[in-house]
């Protein structure tokens, strides 16, 4: 718990902000300062006093660091009345536990009071909110140009049901005219084999000759 509140404190810029406040200057703390006795019983509590002060202000509080030579019994019962103010609940143990500046005890108010001034100071971030998407029917059904594009495209494609009529029909009309040059209405005439008979007068000119002359008298002329 100790090596959290070290690293919590230097979040907080201790270092800059706290540590240089006193002359000469506190030392930096140790992952195991306030977790064991140090070697000078009353500086380690000294040190506990005016950090804890420090971070009560940091959390919002109006309270007055501890002198080095007051009343212990007091500057402990401050700081539990203290505690109490910015909403934490009464510790199970006696005020006169902090006395010793050491402890689970001390680590446990300077735990507490580092979590409060770092939720105070830093907000939380809990990464990107994305709006959510819309399903996939929802999108389709919302896309009207896109669906009239496709119902154009599918005309061109296929047809309507009157071009699928227009071209069934174009192709009715093809069929009956190769149908006809096919043979499939009767055997040839030499009109049907004419080649050249591409024009409509030249088709007329062909039904005057085929009319006028006899098939019998044309084939003794060409016997003569």
């Amino acid at each position: 718990a100790m090596e959290l509140v070290v690293e919590k404190l230097k979040l907080l810029h201790y270092e800059r902000d706290f540590l240089t406040r006193r002359r000469p200057a506190w030392p930096p703390l140790t992952r195991t300062y306030f977790a064991r006795p140090a070697g000078n019983g009353g500086e380690q509590f000294h040190y506990f006093t005016s950090l804890a002060a420090y971070l009560l202000n940091l959390a919002g509080s109006s309270f007055r660091a501890p002198e080095q030579f007051d009343d212990p019994n007091a500057a402990c019962s401050n700081i539990f009345a203290e505690l109490a103010q910015c909403g934490f609940d009464t510790p199970s143990f006696a005020p006169g536990k902090l006395k010793h500046g050491h402890g689970r005890e001390v680590v446990g108010v300077l735990a507490g009071l580092c979590d409060l001034v770092v939720a105070s100071h830093y907000a939380r971030w809990d990464g990107p909110e994305y709006a959510p998407e819309a399903p996939l029917e929802d999108a389709a059904v919302s896309s009207p140009a896109f669906e009239d594009d496709d119902e154009d495209g599918m005309n061109k494609t296929f047809g309507t049901e009157d071009g699928i009529g227009d071209d069934a029909a174009t192709d009715e009309e093809s069929d009956d005219d190769e149908i006809g040059y096919a043979g499939a209405r009767g055997p040839p005439t030499p009109l049907a084999l004419r080649a050249d008979a591409k024009t409509a007068e030249e088709i007329e000119d062909a039904r005057a000759i085929e009319s006028a002359v006899d098939a019998t008298e044309w084939k003794l002329e060409l016997e003569r």
